[in-house]
């Protein structure tokens, strides 16, 4: 049994009565967890950073999930360290340390992923941009939404086979406003843009979870022709109610682009709304075929009994299962990801990760042993024979190097302490000189690798 605390946004409450896409996922997670996988899931919806430490601290959770960017700083108070994060932020994968608002929002889990928390990413893309912006690569890992089939009535007949719909948040990003005159396009959602002209018959206000359970099937297609989107959850259930989908390219995400009934708008065209209805009616008129193909896609890439599963392996093998303790797990070799079958970011992408600097060990003089005496004098060793630490190759011995000869016989065996042995190398006469295998820089001592602590810190 895992004890999973999930902190929610606490802006709507969960689960959500109308709009809530980020509630809605928890909720189900929260559902399908705790009935299929022996989970006992906690919510924790406040935005109060002390509230969400105290909640989370008396629940004495195995994990801990973040599904909201501001309440990292909550973490640091937090007995459990097995933490995940999510963001949700619709621009997260078109990114750039120019833009507004990365380095506050987004900085702070870079960091957070060198100290051992997971960043879970919705799509190959985002995973991508924290990569090339430093993150941790082996705390990385995508998981991407889906749509909670058992929910959702399905027809193999479209209702309005002529009809469109935007469903969601009517705001400036999502781009709405320029669709709101075509009469067979309905609108659903709640209005933050106020470009957007309420008092049309194809507006339809905001759906209950309930209604959007019953009557999202019965349209020909979706629309949401959005600047950017992480992944939307919207598009998931569109899918698996036998929709087809028309989509701009910021709102591509993880979907399979080869399929028909999948229409995607350029960038060069947002401004050609001739080109955009066009294409839209096209995508109509094909779906209303396809219903029963569209829904076996949706379910096979965005059911949530799989995507919930890929979540519980995820936890399993890697977030408990590969730590030794509750405690605070730092990275280390033994925690590179496994193998992915997605995509790997282009190397232009991937910064060059750092390497401790090797420090050979030193041999003490003490561990040399004498040769064997021969019937010539013995030369005394010398201190300048001892090799010094370099980070170039091994130089080539100097003639200055060589033994002096000493005009004393071999000392008995009584002068000589009690050492070691080790075995060395022939020597070389001096006129050939090959340079000793005991000069090569050694492999650097586990005890010299770093050590992190075990309390993340934050900057």
């Amino acid at each position: 049994m895992v004890r999973l605390a999930i902190v929610g946004p606490g802006i709507h409450p969960i689960p959500p009565i109308g709009w809530g896409a980020v509630e809605s996922l928890i909720w189900d997670y929260k559902m399908i967890l705790e009935r299929d996988y022996n989970f006992v899931v906690a919510i924790i919806n406040t935005k109060d950073l002390q509230e969400i430490a105290r909640q989370v601290n008396d629940f004495q959770p195995d994990v801990v999930h973040i599904h909201y960017d501001d309440y990292l700083a909550a973490a640091k108070q937090f007995t459990c360290q097995r933490i995940i994060l999510s963001s949700h932020y619709s621009y997260l994968d078109r990114l750039t340390k120019e833009r507004d608002g990365f380095l506050p929002m987004h900085q702070t889990y870079l960091d957070a992923s060198h100290r051992g928390y997971w960043i879970i990413c919705l799509s190959p893309s985002i995973r991508d941009m924290y990569w090339s912006f430093g993150a941790n690569p082996q705390r990385l890992q995508v998981i991407h939404n889906g749509a909670n089939e058992s929910l959702f009535r399905y027809s193999s007949v479209a209702k309005h086979a002529d009809r469109s719909i935007c469903l969601g948040r009517i705001d400036a990003r999502k781009r709405q406003r320029f669709y709101q005159n075509e009469s067979f396009i309905d609108f659903v959602g709640g209005i933050t843009d106020q470009r957007f002209r309420t008092p049309r018959s194809n507006y339809l206000g905001e759906w209950t979870r309930q209604e959007l359970y019953e009557k999202l099937t019965e349209y020909a297609n979706l629309v949401l022709v959005s600047d950017y989107e992480a992944h939307a959850l919207v598009i998931c259930e569109a899918l698996i109610c036998g929709l087809g989908v028309v989509v701009s390219e910021g709102a591509m995400a993880n979907l399979d682009l080869s399929k028909p009934f999948i229409s995607v708008i350029p960038r060069d065209k947002l401004d050609d709304f001739d080109y955009q209805t066009s294409i839209i009616r096209a995508n109509q008129a094909l779906a209303v075929t396809m219903r029963d193909e569209i829904r076996a896609y949706g379910l096979s890439m965005f059911s949530w009994n799989q995507v919930v599963k890929n979540y519980v392996d995820f936890i399993d093998t890697k977030v408990i299962s590969r730590s030794t303790s509750l405690t605070a797990q730092m990275p280390s070799t033994d925690l590179a990801p496994t193998p992915s079958t997605e995509p790997t970011p282009s190397a232009e992408l991937i910064p060059k990760p750092l390497t401790p600097t090797s420090v050979p060990e030193l041999t003490p003089l003490t561990e040399l042993t004498t040769p064997t005496p021969s019937t010539e004098e013995t030369p005394t060793p010398s201190t300048d024979l001892a090799p010094t630490p370099s980070t170039e190759q091994t130089p080539t011995p100097s003639p200055d190097l060589a033994p002096t000869p000493s005009t004393e016989q071999t000392p008995t065996p009584t002068s000589v302490p009690e050492l070691t042995p080790i075995s060395l190398p022939e020597l070389t006469p001096l006129t050939e000189p090959t340079p000793s295998l005991e000069l090569t820089t050694p492999t650097p001592s586990a005890e010299l690798a770093p050590t992190s602590s075990l309390e993340p810190t934050f900057p």
